[in-house]
């Protein structure tokens, strides 16, 4: 059983609302990809892959938007 905190939410709650932090999205936006980008290029991937996994995954995908875009 969680116990709201005083702000009123429980800590899953809160958790839900920000995000966990994603590792990829972070290694992508200090490659130099916006965060808008990063979140593009890691849409499609699964969350549940290693995230050495999911960064080649989106560098893959990013490369195939950037080839049609051109």
């Amino acid at each position: 059983v969680e116990m709201p905190s005083r702000y009123g939410a429980t800590l899953t709650e809160v958790k839900q609302a920000v995000g966990e932090p994603d590792e990829a999205l972070d290694a992508l936006i200090a490659l130099g990809f916006s965060l808008k980008e990063a979140t593009l290029a890691l849409e499609k991937i699964d969350k549940a892959l290693p995230t050495e996994d999911r960064i080649k995954l989106a560098l893959k995908s990013w490369k195939k938007i950037v080839s049609v875009l051109k």
